[in-house]
């Protein structure tokens, strides 16, 4: 779980880094290692669609994050 949350963050200092192929890996990486991260899933929709146009895809990564996401924090 840890790991995961490590990849989410590398995933999120690529993308401040102008680093969009290398954010991508870092958020898939992130939920291979654990699923359930929310924040991953989120980050990952929004790489599909404002990155690669590739609309199904990242509603697919929002539905996931939507459903990973606590109840508290909607």
């Amino acid at each position: 779980r840890q790991q995961g949350r490590l990849w989410l963050r590398i995933g999120q200092c690529r993308a401040a880094q102008q680093q969009p192929r290398a954010a991508q890996m870092a958020y898939r990486q992130a939920l291979d290692l654990d699923s359930t991260l929310a924040r991953a899933w989120l980050l990952h929709g929004e790489a599909r669609l404002f990155e690669q146009s590739a609309f199904a895809p990242a509603i697919r990564a929002f539905s996931q994050g939507l459903r990973h996401e606590p109840a508290s924090s909607r």
